[in-house]
């Protein structure tokens, strides 16, 4: 074979080889939602505060279902919780019931999950000791004490949502807030008791 014909088999084959390969095309990576969090309230005159990335604390988000058979409609309840690997502080939002046909999935769809806390956040939400008709707050302070919100408190008490809004990346599906509080808290028993005034509560739930 002459060096001419050579060198054109040679062209031929790379032309060949490389016309076989399929270029795939990879898109690009969903961008990933910003989830900040934040506690702070004030306890006779102490200010208490959790920052997320500070001191080891971060945010927890976690749920409660029941899935039944339709047509019973099957629930959630939505947790939150700021928790610290240093320190045994944590304070924990737990709301709930939504409602919806597990026909649709096993979660409600993102849509209905947008509009269930829009609706709260037109109100001033109930408290409910279980969370299954409003929102249930829980706070362990320095001295692992645990204190919990109670729906017949006879002291005044409120918990409103500043701003709820509902963004998606490649992990899931975030309900972001910013709520605002002020309600006295009760040890297991019931025979002790603090107030957390002014209190701002940065975080989100997930869907998923």
């Amino acid at each position: 074979m002459s060096s001419m014909k050579k060198i054109l088999f040679v062209l031929l084959g790379g032309f060949t080889l490389f016309s076989c390969i399929k270029h795939v095309v990879i898109p690009p990576p969903l961008p990933l939602v910003e989830l900040d969090a934040s506690f702070r309230a004030d306890t006779n005159g102490v200010l208490i505060t959790y920052t997320k990335g500070v001191n080891g604390f971060d945010m927890t988000p976690s749920n409660f279902r029941e899935i039944n058979t339709p047509p019973q409609l099957s629930s959630i309840k939505y947790f939150c919780s700021m928790q610290s690997v240093n320190v045994v502080d944590y304070f924990k939002v737990s709301i709930g019931r939504d409602t919806w046909n597990s026909t649709s999935g096993n979660f409600p769809a993102v849509n209905q999950f947008k509009v269930y806390f829009e609706s709260l956040a037109t109100l001033n939400v109930p408290f409910s000791n279980s969370a299954d008709a409003g929102v249930l707050l829980e706070w362990r302070d320095a001295n692992n004490q645990v204190w919990k919100t109670d729906q017949n408190s006879p002291l005044p008490q409120y918990f409103k949502f500043l701003s709820v809004k509902q963004e998606s990346d490649e992990f899931g599906d975030y309900l972001k807030f910013v709520a605002e509080f002020s309600a006295t808290f009760y040890s297991p028993d019931g025979s002790q008791s603090k107030t957390l005034n002014n209190g701002l509560f940065v975080g989100y739930f997930k869907n998923n």
